[in-house]
């Protein structure tokens, strides 16, 4: 009798593992959508009709600074509950919600541990989203920018790099000026890709808001097929970070290994005009190359950066003060 229970177990157990997970990729799905609902209510009543700022301070050098939402921008006006910032099937959210609550009672926390948001005492939530490593614990990617493609991507970031960070302007890229050493290595990483404008045109970088879809029209004799409807433009997207970016030895020659929040490995993406859509991870056949359709790309994973965000992943720890 033992023996058959063990046997069904063994047989139920992988099939409830899976119901279970796209329970999760569906609450996940619906997480982005209220989030997309936010951006358009954030973006009807903002100066311009821009969507909200990345959390960024692209003078750091760091990567993931500059993939990341800036929640208190919209909390509480449009945003009325951060769980809807985390995914379900994150392993970093729990610690990170649970830190959050404690310091919207009042309380101030000490990260602990090895994975720290750097060192000292967390005051407030402004505080926390202000921390440099706070990225390190976010379970989706956003981007403030209209980006289409690989080549998009790494010039937002290179031009990150030699703007100012004046939200909402447009971005300009300029491949002569300075470029720091996160988007350099990865440039060498990935020789092929020329970072280029939105939808890679010219040298802007468009800053996402209502209408920017009609400067990206490539031809202007038939701009009804050449232009980005908002519909192709991704604004936020689960994280699949690539697990070699902060480990000097490996950077060179591989993508090494993606963790997701959702398997099979994919993620769920929210696009400007509102709808989400699930799209899996191709791994690149060759070291050096990029595969897959954007953001879903081995650029995109190395770009995040984030140790923490997929399913192996660890949780903040804190001290509560």
């Amino acid at each position: 009798m033992i023996a058959i229970i063990g046997i069904l177990a063994a047989i139920l157990l992988p099939a409830l593992a899976r119901v279970r997970e796209a329970a999760r990729r569906s609450s996940c799905a619906n997480n982005l959508k209220q989030m997309g609902v936010v951006f358009k209510m954030y973006s009807n009543e903002s100066r311009g009709g821009v969507f909200p700022p990345n959390s960024l301070n692209s003078s750091t050098g760091n990567v993931r600074w500059t993939l990341i939402l800036y929640p208190i921008s919209m909390y509480p006006e449009y945003l009325t509950d951060y769980n809807v910032l985390f995914c379900p099937s994150s392993a970093s959210k729990d610690g990170t919600l649970s830190a959050i609550e404690a310091l919207e009672d009042g309380s101030q926390i000490q990260p602990t541990g090895n994975m720290r948001l750097r060192v000292g005492t967390v005051t407030s939530i402004s505080d926390f989203w202000g921390r440099y490593n706070v990225g390190d614990y976010i379970s989706y990617t956003y981007v403030a920018y209209a980006t289409t493609a690989d080549s998009d991507l790494i010039g937002m970031i290179v031009a990150k790099d030699n703007n100012a960070p004046h939200d909402p302007e447009n971005l300009e890229l300029n491949l002569s000026g300075r470029i720091s050493s996160g988007p350099r290595w990865i440039m060498d990483q990935f020789p092929t890709i020329i970072p280029t404008g939105s939808g890679g045109r010219d040298n802007t970088i468009y800053r996402l808001k209502e209408g920017i879809e009609r400067f990206m029209i490539t031809d202007i004799n038939n701009p009804a097929g050449s232009s980005v409807a908002q519909s192709s433009l991704p604004v936020y997207w689960d994280t699949f970070p690539d697990g070699h970016f902060d480990n000097p030895a490996t950077r060179g020659d591989q993508v090494g290994t993606v963790g997701f929040n959702h398997m099979p490995g994919g993620a769920n993406i929210l696009y400007m005009d509102g709808h989400v859509a699930f799209e899996k991870y191709s791994r690149s056949s060759q070291p050096g190359t990029s595969e897959g359709k954007f953001p879903m790309t081995p650029v995109v994973s190395k770009f995040q950066g984030r140790k923490n965000g997929g399913s192996a992943g660890k949780t903040l720890e804190f001290n509560i003060l």
